[in-house]
């Protein structure tokens, strides 16, 4: 539904109350509607002034700020939906806040992914791997690069515990989409987290 439209020029100092009167209700209705957009009711006793939600139009460009004030906005990320930002006061360092929709499977083998504030993507998950096998591991999302950080560790089921586990984990150069594990124990489930770029 539109909007009434809002008159800025009444009154004038030469208008009458009766004259002007439908162009101020007119107004007073116009600033309602402007208000119920994202906010609680103007007539609330208990929540009045606070929102329901925010939602911001995308900008085009990052926006400036002043040394007391820090912005929240949504900005568009090349060839993807917007996502939310932050620009630290006095026009600094920019930091994604949203990103790519979290993801799980329950398998197995399991595999998961969340979006992490600063563009990063943390994904996780756990497979079995027969001894002396490879297996290549696809993440949920591929990185925009390597990976900053694997990490694996293997659980003990059954065996001699004391006895040397060997299990070993490699990234595909100059790529984010997989990684291959391998394990010299047994068929023990064998967890992982990947942390890199968005």
């Amino acid at each position: 539904m539109p909007f009434n439209p809002y008159t800025d020029s009444v009154p004038n100092s030469t208008d009458t109350i009766s004259g002007t009167q439908p162009t101020i209700l007119d107004n007073f209705t116009s600033l309602d509607q402007q208000f119920a957009v994202n906010h609680v009711a103007l007539t609330s006793a208990s929540n009045n002034g606070k929102h329901n939600f925010c939602s911001f139009p995308v900008q085009a460009a990052d926006p400036a700020t002043t040394t007391t004030e820090c912005a929240f906005y949504s900005k568009a990320l090349p060839s993807t939906k917007p996502a939310l930002f932050m620009r630290q006061n006095n026009s600094g360092s920019v930091f994604q806040m949203s990103g790519k929709t979290p993801t799980y499977t329950a398998g197995p083998p399991v595999q998961g992914s969340t979006f992490l504030p600063g563009g990063l993507l943390l994904q996780y998950g756990w497979i079995q791997v027969a001894s002396g096998a490879t297996k290549t591991i696809t993440f949920p999302y591929t990185f925009s690069a390597v990976p900053y950080s694997v990490t694996i560790a293997q659980e003990r089921s059954s065996g001699n515990f004391p006895s040397a586990i060997i299990i070993g984990g490699s990234v595909t150069a100059g790529a984010g989409a997989t990684f291959k594990l391998s394990s010299s124990s047994g068929d023990d489930p064998i967890y992982w987290m990947a942390i890199g770029p968005q």
